[in-house]
């Protein structure tokens, strides 16, 4: 019953995808942009399993969603948690990159009679507290995280890559049948995992315990 949310959780690494093609485009050298996806890519797994190891080697399964909570309130949980929110607070801009440039020159047109900064100010600021409030909306974080793995980075990640590939490139039998393959583990990991996800989100909101198969049951003690 965990496995799609864990599906969801680790495909959630990946949401920085999106991010590929743009910068590319910004790059000086854009023939280098593999070695660069590459290599980042890289330190995002070795960062991702070392932390996730190590966090769950030390607090086993009592560890909480957000693992700076499993700190004490001394000086060192403190510094944590603020570095934790320093990063967040430093990677919205690039996080918002892609969106911001879409919606953008659409603000830009509808608001024509305003200046270009107060409309991309206000447009980033409705985007800030969109997320926020659903944020609060779901205070479960790995349960929202888990959606959004699921439902959005599986077809950033698996879908939409292997399929614009057969498209543009009209690759051999065999290439072909390797897209279809990551294509179809995207699209069933998408669906289990979205309905998985949603189905605990709805268990934690009515009160009920998360995580098993579906639906929702009450402990056995209640």
């Amino acid at each position: 019953g965990n496995m799609p949310i864990f599906f969801g959780m680790a495909i959630y690494s990946y949401e920085g995808i999106g991010l590929v093609l743009p910068l590319r485009a910004e790059m000086h050298e854009p023939a280098k942009c593999s070695y660069v996806v590459s290599g980042g890519i890289l330190v995002v797994l070795v960062g991702q399993v070392l932390f996730g190891a190590l966090g769950f080697l030390c607090f086993k399964y009592d560890i909480a969603a957000i693992i700076t909570f499993n700190l004490s309130k001394g000086v060192i949980g403190s510094i944590a948690q603020i570095a934790v929110s320093l990063c967040v607070y430093l990677t919205y801009p690039l996080m918002f990159y892609v969106p911001v440039n879409i919606l953008n020159k659409q603000a830009r047109r509808k608001f024509s009679h305003f200046t270009s900064f107060t409309v991309e100010f206000w447009l980033r600021v409705s985007l800030v507290m969109l997320t926020f409030m659903i944020a609060v909306l779901i205070p479960h974080i790995d349960l929202f995280i888990a959606l959004i793995g699921a439902l959005a980075s599986s077809s950033l990640a698996l879908i939409f890559p292997p399929m614009v590939y057969i498209m543009v490139f009209r690759p051999t039998i065999g290439k072909r049948s390797v897209c279809m393959l990551i294509m179809l583990f995207g699209v069933v990991g998408a669906v289990v995992g979205t309905t998985y996800a949603l189905k605990d989100i709805v268990c934690v909101l009515s009160g009920l315990p998360k995580g098993g198969d579906w639906p929702c049951k009450p402990p056995p003690d209640a």
